[in-house]
């Protein structure tokens, strides 16, 4: 979903979300910043030329995906309103 949809939430919700994606990404958040000091000159967006990560990029990248942003919890709690409210049926199809 690239748009922005503004959305008005509990302030108790959105620290509950906050919080649960702390607690499931905290151990992939130390071990980037351990990987941020260890390799302080990579830049992790570098890439081989196959366009796989290389070296150390490539635990960075396993890292990385093991870090839940609340914008995905976000997301996927629209997503599934919208399904179980049937407005999903009515909503052109995603490209």
């Amino acid at each position: 979903m690239p748009e922005t949809i503004p959305v008005r939430l509990p302030a108790g919700l959105v620290r509950v979300v906050q919080a649960g994606c702390w607690f499931t990404s905290v151990e992939a958040i130390t071990a980037l910043r351990a990987w941020r000091d260890e390799y302080p000159g990579i830049v992790p967006s570098s890439v081989d030329e196959q366009g796989a990560p290389a070296g150390p990029l490539a635990r960075y990248e396993e890292l990385a995906s093991q870090v839940v942003p609340t914008g995905v919890v976000w997301r996927a709690g629209l997503k599934r309103a919208l399904v179980h409210t049937g407005v999903a049926d009515r909503l052109p199809a995603s490209s």
